[in-house]
């Protein structure tokens, strides 16, 4: 149990103002913990872009060290070998536990975190708590460090199940060794019981395993006002449709825009909102596309605070049918709002929404699916305003924060 005074250390590729699910977990624990009495320190990486992690020439954050919130914030620099994907994948054919986990892309290389953590660190924490896979060198660095302080170790993975066992998406997040990796843990966090039946299947003992998911506060997300975002952006379409993610092929960027070409045909009085970093791929997916399609989009970066709020205020329904998602946070965001949402039938998305109830599920990559439940929200609103009420409903039943944070205390 959580006592005040505790240190703990959390370890993330990614953390404020980096924006992910992940990112908004680790940030929502850090900084209840922070209330609760207890001092926290966060060690990650400098990206800004995640694909600063193994790419070069992507942003990154130039501040290593902060306090946000009372949570203490120590980046370190992610290094790029020369010609880096290759020089990866040939450490990781060694055949060795470490070496598969240090050098496993997306893994990013921080040597001044090690540094940090085994020949610097002068900070007595008492637990170590670790998010995510697929970074595995991170993981496998606070399992080292927990065990060789013997602290509690505590890891919450995020499996991307993506949409059956054995496609590129699951293999991806699942590999030999990364089951190897989270066995080592003393307990694992996980977000729908979808997620905690494959860590059963696969040999992890039960008594390891928490399930958590996600939450939020209503009033975080919620109280935004549409016009001024209307205005802001110029947007003169009667209806929007809103995309909040990383914008890329697996979360389902592409489908949406794909899905919209075909809404558009019977009604250009649409207006699509895409809003999150860009991977390079979409950059280059998006260039590509014919003028009437640019025209009818608003392609945003990172959204925080009252343009977020907005957003969610004036959007009409929301769409992320993606298939790297243990949970989507942001289907909560969107239904704090009362907004419709759309899934994708892959990872842990068939348990957060309940088909035909507060939203709808499509098959990945589906995007003639997608434009048909895409119209059909747009055509019945009161069949919309009454899914946007039920997501409501479970939002305020199932996940608030702050009973989530209770559990989480728990299992500490």
């Amino acid at each position: 149990m959580l006592k005040k005074k505790t240190h703990i250390l959390n370890i993330i590729q990614r953390y404020h103002p980096g924006i992910g699910g992940a990112e908004i977990y680790m940030k929502n624990i850090s900084e209840s913990m922070v209330k609760d009495g207890c001092e926290v320190t966060v060690f990650t990486t400098d990206a800004w872009d995640l694909e600063h992690l193994w790419k070069h020439g992507k942003r990154k954050i130039e501040t290593r060290k902060e306090v946000h919130n009372g949570v203490r914030i120590e980046r370190f620099r992610a290094i790029k070998f020369p010609f880096h994907n290759i020089a990866m994948r040939a450490f990781y054919r060694m055949p060795f536990l470490f070496a598969k986990s240090l050098f496993s892309l997306p893994s990013p290389v921080v040597p001044g975190m090690w540094k940090k953590l085994f020949f610097k660190n002068r900070d007595p924490f008492d637990v170590v708590h670790i998010a995510a896979l697929p970074y595995n060198s991170l993981v496998y660095m606070g399992i080292l460090y927990a065990k060789k302080h013997k602290l509690p170790l505590i890891v919450t993975p995020f499996l991307h199940l993506g949409e059956h066992k054995g496609d590129k998406v699951s293999r991806y997040y699942t590999r030999e060794f990364q089951i190897r990796v989270l066995s080592k843990c003393d307990k694992i966090i996980v977000q729908t019981s979808i997620e905690r039946d494959y860590l059963r299947n696969a040999g992890i003992r039960e008594d390891k395993i928490y399930l958590l998911g996600q939450g939020v506060d209503p009033d975080d997300v919620k109280g935004g006002n549409a016009e001024r975002f209307r205005e802001k952006f110029d947007i003169k379409e009667k209806k929007i449709i809103f995309h909040v993610s990383t914008k890329s092929f697996d979360k389902g960027t592409f489908h949406l825009i794909e899905a919209m070409k075909g809404v558009w045909e019977k009604d250009r009085d649409v207006k699509l909102v895409l809003a999150g970093p860009p991977m390079e791929e979409f950059n280059r997916y998006f260039s590509n596309q014919q003028g009437f399609v640019k025209d009818r989009c608003v392609i945003l970066d990172h959204v925080i605070g009252e343009d977020k709020q907005d957003l969610f205020a004036a959007g009409d329904v929301f769409v992320l049918p993606s298939r790297t998602d243990s949970f989507g946070i942001v289907f909560l965001e969107a239904w704090a709002n009362k907004k419709p949402v759309i899934g994708a039938r892959a990872g842990g998305i068939p348990e957060v929404i309940d088909h035909e109830d507060n939203g709808y599920l499509v098959g990945f990559g589906d995007a003639g699916g997608l434009a048909y439940r895409i119209e059909s929200l747009l055509r019945n609103e009161g069949l919309a305003k009454k899914m946007g009420e039920k997501g409501y409903a479970k939002v305020c039943n199932n996940f608030i924060w702050a009973e989530k944070y209770k559990i989480f205390k728990g299992i500490l």
